[in-house]
């Protein structure tokens, strides 16, 4: 039992799924190195102003949302492009 050619249509809809799932990558990531950016530049500037040791709950959960989100991110961006992959090849 061989697995059918993919008709011109379904190699179209292929492409422009892999276009889409790229585009969302460009952007997930660009987005990502730019709240990564702001970040690092806040905790630089609140312990150049207040210390180490006087730093307030938010600025340890801002770096919790930090970690948490890019992790998050990566796994719905492979979770995404695997189900898109899988749905074209069935």
């Amino acid at each position: 039992m061989s697995v059918p050619a993919p008709t011109p249509q379904e190699m179209a809809a292929q492409a422009a799924a892999a276009a889409a799932a790229r585009q969302f990558n460009i952007e997930a990531f660009t987005l990502l190195g730019v709240g990564l950016t702001v970040t690092i530049l806040r905790t630089y500037v609140r312990i150049s102003s207040v210390g180490v040791k006087r730093l307030q709950v938010d600025d340890y959960l801002v770096w919790f949302a930090a970690v948490r989100n890019p992790t998050r991110n990566l796994s719905e961006t492979y979770i995404s492009n695997r189900y898109i992959a899988d749905l074209l090849l069935c």
